[in-house]
């Protein structure tokens, strides 16, 4: 633990006029004013100190996710595994230098180093050592065996796990027992392993390798309540050993002429199609193998299944933007579009030419087009959409695969026009469906829910009955059914390898909003709408300047604002209200004032204004100045956002939001192209990003403290930052509290004695224990058991480092082919850890109870303005409130004013990644001496001790603005006081 630091006693004679602070720097509000201990259980040394007869299935669970991280256990299967698990105790060297194994001592047992390292000494003076995960003793054999030189441990508390002779013996020989090796014309082909299945009151057999063609025909020949997992298993990693997908896709279509194939084989469509859209929207040529199936679907009369086909395609759809130029205006466009607003529908794509530009750049029947140069499509009538997309010669097209509208748009006779207020397909077509599902991969972490979720959870999945289901809503749960594997397939799971890892469960039901009431609760919706007023608008008034808190909902128009404000101001014009209207103005940083009369129409109000602009209530039937230049100054400063007048709870709630956004929009796909380094047509766009933000919120932390120069408001920052790191734990952002904790341990942040001198004696108990649960010792143990505690389920955002670190090692440490077949076990293993990263992002965030962890009482407007960063829907996101709280409209709108000036900050913020530069603003806030070195040394203690193996390596983010900040250096290096993570190489290395 780092060294205790004491407050200073050094009087506070430093002019802090100008600053103004958040209310929450107050002690009233420090976290609640309760340090609760942040220990954490070690439950893998609980098991293990078990005696091996009294473990429970539930601590073999624990001790098998633990062996999988150890490269002495690499290659095994997980029958294997799991015995040993079964059978392994624990034995501990808590001394350095002790002598525990001499020379010619016979062996007993098997051991496995799963803490500290020892070395071994051999007769002739040689020397080498062992580390985390290496092995030594007995071979698989009931022989006499010696050890071979004197074996002592090199650091404290090393650790190790013992399979006895006798059981390391019958493990691995009943293994053996359990192969089937299945040959043809004398070639090993297919390897499976018998398993306990269906509660252990049965046996099925599971492939272990393979060849690829083997492997391929298991999609169609396993059993799904023996191997539920397989088939989409195989979907996420065939990328690594069959070369291209269309292998897979042409073995489909041969195997769907066979009708006794033809359910399963359209199962796993569906299933690539709703887990990996991405593998098909990116390739032109697998698209054709989707327009392929269709045809087959429809050959075969098989509607359902087709219908399903396109609502899945619909919903997994990603809207993406081409190019497309020529040379006049006269050249045709070669494609055709049909659809408009007059007939309730968007604007679609209905047929492409065959070898056109249009079919090059990627266009295809069925694609609803979004957005044309930035014009959106939206409400826009036929006519009008073929005179903007013909006037122009170069042409950015968004655009987005909805065949589900688009077909019914078909069926639909165009004197028949759909109404416009169903919301299934319209306008963006298939968007609004998605408000109830997850951003990627939508149904992946729901369609495990029945294998990891406990009895009470799947009550809760099907108490159904009261909820208001659309027909997409419907839809969706009739594909998920559709892709469920059929019998005893809940059972087999419990026994099955998936159920290893799984530590996150989702509630199956729809979360309510004004868009989706729960209707056997409430009345009508206007009535909902009446009672629970989401927002607060300040509408000022241009004849004094005098302001009125106005509660409104997401829907309110402009119109409807103006009406209420006449009504709250008291202004009776004889003239009527039409005279009336909603003005925005607007102050630009160069102190220009900005006006716009805002439509009738305009809804969204409160989350579109900034922090320069206000509302104004004006009569355009008189000349009036709405902004006095004296108000100009006012706004400006009132815009200027720093970080020590932000609420610590809020920030780290959107800083929590911005990342969680990152984090979900990762598809699967991103995670073996990185592990595999495949270059594909999606590449890892949103795991890239993802990587970079532990640098890049590290970096903030030394920028912000670094750029401080007055002593108290430096010390005060980092009383804040942890603060924030504090409750990004209560939000379960892992991620953000590491990188927090990483940057105040940064080497020009600890070195800063006097400013950690000022700290209170309880934030840097806070800080020293957050610092514990980085302790890299037994892989990061206390971290894991954190973020595995049965009280953690979804949402969780996981600490990146560790997350490539264990996919790095599941790769390395495992080969990909043994016995010249392909090691199906290891891909099984690392689709099971995705499959789990998946499920941390699989539901939204219940703001109310973060707030109540952060000791403060919910915030009324917290949750009306968290809608992610990104552009994803609220209900993805955030469990919207069904109720406001009694706080008056002024709170409300503060609060509400708080949440905008934290995103405002984290938009604007400058990011100095330049050690050297970093290194010199330090020296600049506190000059070096030895003596300030030392302290720094003893400050940064347990965050030096941990940082070589799990902390991220520097990256050079994009800078943003920060008013609070230096200008950055336009250049980044990396130096020996910055922690540095690089989860490909580090991982093999430390196992």
């Amino acid at each position: 633990m780092c060294h205790s630091l004491q407050s200073s006693s050094e009087p506070n004679d430093v002019d802090l006029s100008g600053l103004t602070e958040s209310a929450v720097d107050s002690d009233e509000e420090d976290l609640a004013e309760s340090i609760e201990s942040l220990a954490v259980r070690d439950a893998v040394r609980e098991c293990l100190e078990k005696d091996p007869s009294e473990r429970t299935e539930d601590d073999i669970k624990v001790l098998l996710e633990f062996t999988q991280r150890l490269r002495s256990f690499s290659n095994m299967t997980l029958a294997v595994r799991k015995a040993m698990s079964q059978a392994m105790v624990f034995a501990v060297v808590e001394e350095a230098g002790t002598v525990f194994m001499n020379h010619g001592e016979e062996l007993d047992s098997w051991s496995v180093i799963i803490n500290g390292h020892v070395e071994v000494t051999q007769l002739d003076g040689s020397v080498h050592e062992l580390h985390l995960g290496d092995s030594f003793g007995i071979t698989p054999t009931m022989e006499k065996l010696y050890h071979q030189g004197i074996m002592r441990s090199k650091v404290d508390d090393c650790q190790f796990v013992c399979i006895p002779q006798t059981d390391y013996y019958r493990i691995l020989h009943q293994s053996e027992e359990n192969i089937r090796r299945h040959e043809e014309n004398g070639v090993l082909v297919l390897v499976t392993e018998q398993r306990p299945i269906n509660a252990g009151n049965r046996k099925g057999n599971i492939v272990i390798k393979g060849t690829a063609e083997r492997l391929m025909q298991q999609l169609v020949e396993v059993e799904n309540n023996v191997d539920p997992t397989y088939v989409e298993d195989f979907l996420l990693t065939h990328r690594t050993f069959i070369d291209s997908p269309l292998t897979v896709s042409n073995k489909l279509l041969q195997w769907f002429e066979d009708p006794s194939l033809r359910d399963r084989v359209t199962r796993v469509v569906l299933l690539w199609v709703n887990n990996h859209f991405t593998d098909f929207e990116m390739d032109p040529v697998m698209m054709n193998f989707l327009e392929q199936f269709e045809e087959g679907l429809e050959r075969e009369k098989m509607a359902s299944q087709l219908h399903l086909l396109d609502f899945t395609c619909a919903t997994q759809a990603r809207a993406r933007t081409v190019t497309l130029t020529r040379p006049s205006r006269d050249e045709i466009l070669h494609f055709s579009i049909l659809g408009g607003y007059e007939r309730g529908y968007g604007i679609f794509i209905s047929k492409v030419e065959k070898g056109s530009k249009a079919e090059d750049v990627g266009l295809k029947r069925g694609d609803q087009i979004l957005e044309v140069n930035g014009q959106s499509f939206d409400h826009m009538n036929h006519a009008k959409a073929l005179e903007i997309l013909r006037q122009t010669c170069h042409l950015s097209i968004t655009v987005k695969s909805n065949l589900l509208a688009f077909k019914e748009m078909l069926t639909t006779p165009e004197n028949s026009p759909r109404p416009r207020s169903r919301k299934t397909s319209n306008v963006r077509g298939i968007a609004d469906i998605n408000s109830h599902m997850p951003m990627n991969s939508t149904f992946v972490p729901t369609m495990h829910l029945p294998y990891d979720q406990s009895p009470r959870d799947k009550s809760k999945m099907g108490n159904n009955k009261g909820l208001f289901m659309t027909k997409a809503n419907k839809l969706k749960k009739k594909v998920i059914e559709s892709l469920m594997p059929k019998n005893n397939a809940l059972d087999s799971q419990a026994n099955s390898d998936d159920s290893v890892l799984s530590h996150s469960s989702v509630d199956g039901g729809l979360y309510h909003s004004h868009s989706n009431p729960d209707l056997s609760t409430a009345g009508t919706y206007d009535e909902l709408r009446a009672e629970f007023p989401e927002h607060v608008l300040k509408v000022y008034l241009a004849t004094d300047q005098s302001a009125r808190f106005l509660p409104v909902h997401k829907e309110t128009t402009a119109r409807e604002v103006v009406m209420l404000a006449l009504q709250i101001f008291n202004i009776n014009d004889p003239t009527g209200s039409s005279n009336y209207t909603l003005y925005e103005v607007t102050v630009t940083e160069e102190g220009i004032t900005k006006q716009k009369r805002l439509p009738d129409s305009l809804q969204n109000l409160a989350e579109r204004i900034g922090l320069s602009s206000r509302y104004y209530l004006k009569n355009i039937t008189v000349s009036q100045t709405l902004f006095p230049d004296d108000i100009v100054t006012e706004l400006i400063r009132e815009s200027t956002v720093y970080f020590l007048q932000l609420n610590s709870v809020e920030l780290a709630i959107q800083l929590t939001l911005e990342d969680y956004t990152l984090f979900r929009q990762i598809e699967p796909t991103e995670y073996i192209d990185y592990l595999f380094n495949l270059k594909s047509n999606y590449g890892t766009p949103a795991l890239s990003q993802f990587a970079e933000l532990v640098n890049r919120e590290m970096f903030w932390v030394v920028t912000e403290v670094c750029a401080e120069h007055n002593l108290v408001k430096r010390s005060k920052t980092i009383k804040q930052f942890i603060k924030v790191a504090r409750q990004c734990k209560e939000c379960k952002n892992f991620n953000s509290m590491f990188a927090i904790l990483s940057g105040l341990g940064h080497g020009a942040v600890s070195r800063l004695k006097q400013t950690w001198e000022r700290l209170p004696s309880k934030y840097q108990q806070m800080y020293h224990e957050m610092q514990e649960l980085m302790d890299p010792s037994r892989n990061m143990s206390k971290y894991r058991n954190l973020v595995q505690n049965e009280n953690i389920q979804s949402p969780i955002i996981p600490f990146y480092p560790v997350v490539a670190r264990d996919l790095t090692f599941t790769h390395e440490g495992n080969d990909d082919k043994v016995e010249g077949l392909i090691n199906f076990e290891k891909f099984r293993m690392i689709s099971r850890y995705i499959r789990d990263l998946q499920n941390m992002c699989s539901a939204p965030y219940d703001l109310f109870n973060i707030q109540d962890a952060g000791g403060q009482p919910p915030s009324s407007a917290l949750i009306s303005l968290n809608q992610m960063a990104g552009g994803g829907h609220q209900t993805d996101t955030v469990k919207r409130r069904k109720k406001s709280t009694a706080a008056p409209d002024k709170k409300m709108y503060e609060e509400a004013q708080m949440v905008r000036r934290v995103k405002a900050y984290l938009s604007r913020m400058n990011i100095i990644v330049d050690e050297d530069q970093l290194r010199t603003m330090s020296y600049e806030c506190e000059a070096g001496s030895e003596g300030h070195k030392a302290a720094a040394e003893s400050v940064s203690h347990n965050s030096n001790s941990s940082s070589g193996s799990n902390s991220a390596p520097p990256t050079n983010p994009p800078p943003r603005k920060h008013p609070n900040s230096p200008t950055p250096s336009t250049t980044s290096s990396t130096s020996t006081t910055s922690q540095t993570f690089d989860g490909k190489k580090q991982t093999a290395k430390s196992g």
